[in-house]
């Protein structure tokens, strides 16, 4: 159903109504709850890019954690999409950056007294990248990590 159908000025607006027993302002409902409007598309692009969902368990305290856990990691996925992808790369979905950066077999090994990462990457250019983001990783968290073939 159109609101205002007949409207052109109107009808290319969205409309919605908050039905509360809150003795606040409208305007102050509206922008507390304007702040949830995303939330909807984190927990969607959770649910099918990282396969994590049902976080409502039969209890509170397990059901807070599971809810700060997914927040905590997407505040890192953000921090990594801001620090460490180009523009074109920080508005890709979720699966395609597990694709891309978190899907690639590996495995730990030695080099001699270094811990090195064997990763399965043919791309060059990937290999660059992916190396470049474990070194600006390392100047923050030392993770000791070398990456075959980098020196």
């Amino acid at each position: 159903m159109k609101l205002f159908e007949e409207d052109e000025d109107l009808n290319k607006y969205r409309y919605g109504v908050f039905v509360t027993s809150s003795e606040k302002l409208a305007i102050d409902i509206w922008r507390i709850y304007r702040l949830r409007a995303a939330d909807e598309g984190v927990i969607k692009e959770f649910k099918y890019d990282f396969g994590v969902e049902g976080f409502c368990l039969d209890e509170f305290y397990p059901t807070e954690a599971a809810m700060t856990f997914r927040a905590l990691f997407y505040n890192l996925m953000e921090i990594f999409s801001q620090r460490f992808l180009s523009e074109e790369e920080s508005t890709m979905t979720l699966k395609t950056l597990r694709m891309k950066y978190f899907m690639i077999p590996a495995v730990l090994g030695r080099d001699g007294k270094n811990i090195v990462l064997r990763m399965a990457v043919r791309s060059l250019k990937l290999k660059a990248k992916i190396r470049w983001i474990i070194e600006q990783i390392d100047k923050v968290i030392p993770i000791a990590l070398h990456l075959e073939g980098s020196k």
